[in-house]
C-alpha cells in the first residue's frame, strides 16, 4: 500500500492499482488530469472533489487543481486542504495537462465553461462528474453537456439519466471515492447529547431545495414514531451554513417553527469542520434522509461508513450502496417534481420530470424498531459499515478512469459529430 500524508488521515492505495496507471501512463506518456472543482468550499460538492483529489495523488496520476468559486462563503476548509493545495493553479490557462475534468452540478456547466477562456479547453480532453438529482435535464444544459467529450456518472441512477439524455457523448459510471479520515469517534458530551438516548441525525445544506431534503418528513416520521411520554430519544438536524442564502434563512426557520414544543428535537448551527461533522454522525445511533431524490447522498454513505445505521428513501443515488440487508430502506410512490428552485419545476424541466415521495410510516416504523432494539441497530450498522468499504475499496482504484483514457486515446479515431469545447477558437 501506498499513504499519502493528510492532517486528519491518510488515503491508501494498493501497490497493484499504483502499478496500472504507471503502465497506463507508459502508453499515454502525456496523460495527466486538471481537476476543476469548489475545492475551497465546505459543502458537499467540496468534501467529494477533495477526495478524488487525494485518489487521484495516491495514484501518482499527473495532477493539476482549479479552485472553482463557491455558491457563498461556506467556511475555512484550510486545514483539509493541506495536503493538495501545492497542486492549485491560481490561473487557469496554466493548466497544461491533456485532460479537463469538471467536478459540479449539471446547472453550473453553462456559466463555468462561458466563464473560462477558450484557451483553456481549446485541443483539451475535456470531461466532467456530473451531479443531478431528478429524471430529466433541461435542454439548455444538455447542449452545454454535449460540448463534452464524456461524462461519468458518480451513480446509476444519474448513469441513466445522462444516458438517456444527452446524446453523442459518452457516459460512464465513477463512483466516488470517500475516505474516512483516521480517528474519528463518537463525541456525545461535545454536541451536549445524553448518552442514554437513541440519538438521529439528519444532515443537509439548508441552501438546497428542502422540498428535495425533505426535513419536514423526517420530524413528521419523529413525532409519529414516538409519543410525546418517550423521553429517551432525541433527532437532531445538522445544518451546513443555517442563514447563508434567503433559501437557507427560509428553511431554517421553517423547520424550527415544525419542532417547536419538542425538546427532544434539537439543532447543531455551528460551523463544524470536516472530522467534526463525521464525529457528530458517529455519535447518532442512526441517520437520517427522507429525500426525494439524491445524485449520490454523501452523508448516507459517511454514515454507513462509520458503522451508523442510515433510514433512508430507496430512491435515486443512494440505492447504489445501499439495499434492504445493509440499511433500513423507505418504500416511495413517484410524483412529479415541484421543489422551491425554478430548475426543479416540471414547467422549467418539461413532463415526465418525476422523484420520490417517501412512505413517512415506514420510516416511522424503523425509528421505532432501531429505537427498541439496539443489537439490531448494531447489526445493520456493521452490514452497512461492511457493505460501503468493499465498495469504496473499488471506489477508490478509479478504475473508471482507464475508461476514460480509453475514450481519450480513441477520440482521433472518431468523426466529430458536433462542436465540442475543444474546437472552440481563441479569443
Amino acid at each position: 500500500m501506498t499513504d499519502i500524508d493528510c492532517p486528519f488521515g491518510s488515503f491508501a492505495q494498493s501497490s497493484e492499482d499504483v502499478v496500472r496507471f504507471r503502465t497506463l501512463r507508459s502508453v499515454a506518456p502525456s496523460f495527466g488530469i486538471n481537476l476543476f472543482g469548489q475545492f475551497s468550499s465546505a459543502t458537499g460538492l467540496g468534501v467529494i472533489v477533495r477526495h478524488i483529489a487525494r485518489a487521484l495523488r495516491a495514484l501518482e496520476v499527473p495532477l493539476s487543481l482549479f479552485d472553482l468559486p463557491p455558491y457563498f462563503s461556506s467556511g475555512d476548509v484550510s486545514a483539509e486542504m493541506h495536503d493538495i493545495a501545492h497542486f492549485l493553479i491560481a490561473d487557469s490557462r496554466q493548466l497544461h495537462h491533456p485532460i479537463n475534468l469538471f467536478c459540479a452540478p449539471v446547472i453550473d456547466f453553462p456559466r463555468i465553461l462561458e466563464s473560462l477562456p477558450p484557451e483553456v479547453t481549446q485541443g483539451k480532453f475535456n470531461a466532467a462528474t456530473v451531479w443531478w438529482e431528478t429524471t430529466k435535464l433541461h435542454g439548455t444544459w444538455i447542449s452545454g453537456l454535449m460540448q463534452l467529450d464524456a461524462l461519468v456518472a458518480p451513480s446509476d441512477f444519474l448513469l441513466g439519466v445522462l444516458a438517456n439524455s444527452v446524446p453523442v457523448t459518452p457516459v460512464i459510471k465513477g463512483f466516488p471515492p470517500v475516505n474516512i479520515p483516521a480517528g474519528i469517534s463518537a463525541d456525545r458530551k461535545s454536541f451536549g447529547l445524553p448518552a442514554g438516548a437513541t440519538v438521529f441525525v439528519s444532515s443537509f445544506d439548508p441552501s438546497s431545495d428542502p422540498a428535495r431534503k425533505n426535513p419536514l418528513a423526517t420530524i413528521t416520521a419523529f413525532s409519529m414514531a414516538f409519543a410525546a411520554s418517550v423521553t429517551d430519544v432525541r433527532l437532531v438536524f445538522r445544518l451546513n451554513k443555517a442563514y447563508a442564502t434567503n433559501m437557507a434563512e427560509q428553511t431554517t426557520r421553517a423547520l424550527m417553527d415544525a419542532a417547536r414544543g419538542d425538546s427532544r428535537i434539537g439543532f447543531a448551527l455551528e460551523p463544524l469542520n470536516y472530522p467534526q461533522v463525521l464525529s457528530l454522525f458517529a455519535s447518532a445511533d442512526a441517520y437520517v434522509s427522507l429525500h426525494r431524490a439524491e445524485g449520490l447522498g454523501l452523508g448516507m454513505l459517511e454514515s454507513m461508513l462509520l458503522g451508523v445505521p442510515v433510514i433512508a428513501t430507496a430512491w435515486s443515488g443512494n440505492v447504489d450502496f445501499m439495499n434492504n440487508r445493509v440499511a433500513c430502506l423507505v418504500r416511495y410512490e413517484l410524483e412529479s417534481v415541484t421543489g422551491n428552485y425554478s430548475f426543479f419545476r416540471e414547467d422549467v424541466l418539461g413532463p415526465g420530470a418525476v422523484w420520490a415521495k417517501p412512505v413517512i410510516e415506514d420510516a416511522a416504523a424503523w425509528m421505532r424498531h432501531l429505537h427498541l432494539y439496539p443489537a439490531e441497530r448494531r447489526r445493520i450498522g456493521l452490514a452497512g459499515q461492511a457493505h460501503a468499504a468493499h465498495l469504496q475499496k473499488h471506489a477508490s482504484s478509479l478504475e473508471w478512469l482507464h475508461e476514460l483514457a480509453s475514450i481519450w486515446r480513441n477520440r482521433l479515431n472518431m468523426p466529430q459529430i458536433n462542436v465540442k469545447l475543444s474546437s472552440r477558437p481563441p479569443a
